[in-house]
This record gives structure tokens, C-alpha cells and sequence, in this order.
């Protein structure tokens, strides 16, 4: 009787070490699969062995996307509102340092980006780096992160269709409609230009005084004035100039993504700096900073010039479109980022069917567009 005992309890051991050995291995297998790393050159034989996009994007049509993505809701609405409530006149510098910092931020990329030519841009970058897990937190992290860019620009997108057709609503002969920037002479069949569009040029509505003092003083708060609100700002504004990642997304259908990438990368980032510096030139020298916190800052800027009508039709057009292009060139790049996580396996193989013919992720478009 006591041999049995023994023998059942020798057992019932042997089988609590075979348990906590597989628990023990199971773990072991989860976290070297977690940490796991996929080395550069499977990457590399990946794309040249794989026959999925076609290269046909050119650096024009890169940068194209890239600016596509980064001009939007940031210029026309964050900028006054960081002018009125934070830097005041500042806020020009507060977009020079912000896009420094995206300046060097977009020359990792696009180091990257020629190293990896991937549509999986920092998901694919984060896997060869760091490992599966972190890449499949970044992958989603980076999906739901341009979810809400198209969510935000889709609002902003609205709210200028309402002030496009409350202007057109509103469209009535005046002097200002007249007496318009280009005209006809019927005598020689020619445009001419008319003088409202010289001191248009010369910026005679630009009031010196709005950039004085630059750094107003601060009010006691720590969101007032002075130093510390303009770098205030810069926290503020730098998502205006979110948007570069996105050429990476494309970069496996890039011609030659060792050229191509780096001029749409970083020439995007310059572009809209020097654009971004101009238009808040421009805003802060037509109306005082505090009449700028509104959720339209450049129309109320636009409403002190003689062309007040003309150029509100054209701004809010423009906003429109761009609006238009970042939600697009979002919903774009969360297909490529799906896709490469489709090819390691680590969302459902649907979203990396490829179109025969267009060579597209058309199951994911549909999904992603629903």
C-alpha cells in the first residue's frame, strides 16, 4: 500500500515539474518571440524578392504628399490661437525653433528611410531596432495617431465649408467686388492690374506697431507672455508640422528612395517652415494678437485688408483643399502601415492583398475609407 502511495506521489510530482517546465518554456518562447528582431538583410531581401508596389513616385510626387500631409488645421487655426493666448509677436519665432526641431527630426527619417524602404515606415524601423512587440505597439500607436489627424482635419474641414458658403451666401455687388485685383481692358484685350493689388504688394495694411513688443510681458500666469510663453508655443504649434513620417509610408513605391526620400523629407519640413514663418508674419502685422483666438485667426486677419472678400473666398477654398489632402494622405498612410504588419504576420493577412492591376492594398483602402 505504502509502494502505491509513494508511486502516486513520485507521479503527481513528476507531473507538477513537467507542468511549471512547459509554463517555463512557454514564457521563455513568448518573451524571445517579443524582443524578437528582424534582421536587416531578411528585410532587405523582403523588398527586392516580393512582389507587391510598384515604383513609380517620383521626389516631386513625394514632396507632394509630404507637404499634403503637414499644411492643414495647424496653420489656419493653431497659430492664432497660440499668438493670442501664449507668444504674442513671438509666435514667429516659436515656428522657426518648432521647425528646426522637425528639421532634425525629418533628417532621422529620411536616413532612415533610404537604410529601410519600406511601407511600414517607423513600425518597420522600431522591428529591426527594438523588436516585434514595441513595433506592434508603435505600428498602432502610429495608426490611431493619424485616425485622430484625420478626425481633427475633417472638423476644421467643415468648419471652413460653412464660412466658404456663408461668404457665397452672402455675395453682393459692392465697390470691393468692382473694383477687382485683375481687370479687362476691352480697348487693347488685355488683364490689367489695378491699384488695389499694388498696395496689396507693397503691404500698406501691415500695421508695424502689432510686432512691438515681441515679447509682451508676462501677466503673472504661467501661460502669460514673455519668454516662457513663447516657447509655451512651441509645444503648442509643433503639430503643424506632423506630417513628413507620411513619405516613409510610401517609400516602397519610391523610384529611387535613396534620392527621392531625403529631398521630399526634408524639403517638405523647409517648405512649410518658411511658409508657416511668412503667413504668421504676415497675420501678426494685420490685427493685434489678442483679437487672434478665434477658430478661424486667418479670416479675421484677412478681414482688415481692402480685398477682405476676395481673399477670404481664396483662403477658405485653399483650407478646403488642404484639409482635403491631409485626411486623404492619413487614410493612405494607415494602409501602408497595416500592410506591412499584415506581411509579418501580425494583423489578419486581408489587409495585404495587393490589386493585380493598380497594385494597391484595395482591401485595406475599403476598410480603412468605411
Amino acid at each position: 500500500m505504502s509502494a502505491n502511495t509513494s508511486a502516486k506521489n513520485n507521479s503527481t510530482i513528476q507531473s507538477k515539474h513537467n507542468a511549471n517546465g512547459l509554463v517555463l518554456s512557454c514564457i521563455q518562447v513568448f518573451f524571445e518571440r517579443l524582443f524578437a528582431r528582424k534582421p536587416m538583410k531578411q528585410l532587405q531581401e523582403e523588398l527586392a524578392t516580393k512582389q507587391g508596389f510598384k515604383r513609380t513616385l517620383n521626389w516631386i510626387q513625394l514632396l507632394a504628399v509630404g507637404l499634403g500631409t503637414i499644411i492643414g488645421a495647424g496653420i489656419f487655426v493653431l497659430s492664432g490661437q497660440a499668438a493670442a493666448k501664449y507668444s504674442g509677436p513671438s509666435i514667429i519665432i516659436s515656428f522657426v525653433i518648432t521647425g528646426v526641431i522637425a528639421l532634425l527630426s525629418s533628417l532621422s527619417f529620411s536616413e532612415l528611410g533610404t537604410m529601410m524602404p519600406s511601407s511600414g515606415s517607423v513600425y518597420i524601423y522600431v522591428y529591426v531596432a527594438l523588436g516585434e512587440y514595441l513595433a506592434w505597439f508603435i505600428g498602432w500607436n502610429s495608426v490611431i495617431l493619424y485616425l485622430f489627424s484625420v478626425l481633427t482635419v475633417v472638423v476644421a474641414w467643415s468648419k471652413h465649408v460653412v464660412l466658404f458658403i456663408d461668404i457665397v451666401s452672402d455675395y453682393n455687388v459692392t465697390s470691393m467686388i468692382i473694383e477687382s485685383p485683375v481687370a479687362w481692358n476691352k480697348d487693347t484685350e488685355d488683364f490689367f492690374v489695378t491699384d488695389q493689388v499694388i498696395n496689396f504688394a507693397s503691404c500698406n495694411y501691415v500695421n508695424r506697431n502689432n510686432y512691438y513688443p515681441l515679447f509682451p510681458p508676462n501677466k503673472g500666469s504661467s501661460s502669460g507672455h514673455g519668454v516662457a510663453g513663447m516657447l509655451q508655443a512651441c509645444t503648442y504649434v509643433f503639430v503643424a508640422y506632423v506630417g513628413f513620417d507620411s513619405i516613409s509610408t510610401v517609400a516602397q513605391e519610391a523610384k529611387s528612395p535613396e534620392t527621392s526620400l531625403p529631398i521630399a523629407i526634408i524639403g517638405s519640413t523647409i517648405i512649410s517652415l518658411l511658409l508657416y514663418v511668412g503667413i504668421c508674419t504676415v497675420m501678426v502685422g494685420l490685427v493685434p494678437c489678442n483679437l487672434l483666438d478665434r477658430d478661424s485667426p486667418l479670416a479675421e486677419a484677412i478681414k482688415t485688408t481692402p480685398y477682405g472678400l476676395w481673399l477670404s473666398i481664396i483662403m477658405n477654398l485653399g483650407a478646403i483643399a488642404s484639409n482635403t489632402t491631409v485626411a486623404l494622405m492619413g487614410m493612405l498612410s494607415q494602409t501602408r502601415i497595416f500592410y506591412a504588419m499584415a506581411n509579418d504576420g501580425l494583423l489578419p493577412p486581408i489587409f495585404a492583398k495587393i490589386h493585380p492591376q493598380r497594385a494597391t492594398p484595395w482591401l485595406s483602402i475599403l476598410i480603412i475609407g468605411d
